[in-house]
């Protein structure tokens, strides 16, 4: 069982590129944290998705992401946005980092 990383320039009619692998630890009660670097990403937008390939050979993709990649811009600990604003149910947050590194984001409603 194993994880394939595949990176596209495009979302639209993509044409994925396998960029690396990494062994997939099987069955777990616990969550599992995964990594893997793109040395040579786009610049620009850059989809990825994972390949979850299973002992038996069958497969199936994740969905796609997308980072954007602009060398000019030093990145700084920040989130850059989040939304939907307002939401009901799920949250997307934006947070750009300047190294690796665990980040802990504490989410609260109006009454705390």
């Amino acid at each position: 069982m194993k994880f394939e990383v595949e990176r596209s320039a495009q979302s639209i009619g993509a044409v994925f590129t396998y960029i690396g692998e990494l062994p997939a630890a099987g069955s777990s009660n616990v969550p599992l944290s995964y990594n893997l670097i793109d040395n040579n990403p786009f610049a620009g937008y850059n989809y990825y998705r994972l390949k979850m390939i299973d002992i038996d050979g069958t497969f199936k993709y994740s969905q796609t992401i997308f980072i954007r990649n602009d060398k000019n811009v030093v990145y700084t600990n920040a989130i850059n946005g989040i939304y939907p604003n307002p939401t009901s149910q799920f949250i997307n947050i934006d947070y750009q980092s300047a190294a690796i590194s665990k980040v802990e984001i504490k989410i609260l409603n109006v009454v705390g």
